[in-house]
């Protein structure tokens, strides 16, 4: 019987936890991998398959694919202090840069061909991590 009241109880819990969130249609199909907010709830990027990144201005009611071609899995997006400049990393060692806002993309050398899956920039935009497998 405890086995009852204790499953009971984490159903419970986890009903209520969720009841904060609210679902939203990133309107694609492709899998998503990540998504930042750097500055507020208005303005979001997300990536994912087939170099996928979008972009929302209204906190996440609708998003626009970004341009340009950006290959591979894209696994992170960081934008360390504001909604300008940001990183993506990818399969393959790649990482791109943006410096207006999602706009235009630029490659950036990672030194390694294995597929990294985190990038961080915990102060400024000059230095930052990323790390992979």
């Amino acid at each position: 019987m405890r086995t009852c009241v204790l499953i009971s109880t984490v159903c419970l819990l986890a009903a209520s936890a969720l009841a904060g969130w609210i679902p939203l249609n990133s309107g694609t199909t492709t899998d998503l991998e990540d998504v930042c907010f750097p500055v507020d709830a208005v303005t979001g990027y997300a990536v994912g398959g087939g170099g996928l990144i979008l972009k929302t201005t209204d906190g996440g009611a609708t998003w626009d694919s970004l341009p340009g071609s950006h290959p591979g899995w894209q696994m992170a997006v960081h934008f360390p202090v504001d909604a300008v400049t940001g990183f993506a990393v990818a399969s393959g060692g790649r990482i791109i840069k943006t410096t207006d806002g999602g706009a235009t993309w630029e490659k950036e050398s990672a030194g390694v061909a294995l597929d990294l899956r985190s990038v961080c920039f915990p102060v400024d935009a000059e230095t930052g991590y990323v790390c992979g497998g």
